[in-house]
């Protein structure tokens, strides 16, 4: 966010697992708000609120 990147990232040439884990469990902003809304439906439709689209 700031432009400078993080230490792990200048670092993660070396560090060639944990790079790997990160590229298969990181996901994307995309991905975090899908998820998020598809949470906020279920909190809704279990409080018996109305959801629309």
């Amino acid at each position: 966010m700031t432009g400078l990147k993080a230490l792990l990232e200048h670092k993660l040439d070396k560090l060639p697992l944990t790079k790997t884990y990160l590229q298969e469990t990181v996901e994307s902003v995309e991905m975090f708000q899908d998820r998020r809304i598809r949470w906020s439906i279920a909190v809704l439709e279990q409080q018996g609120e109305e959801v629309k689209s």
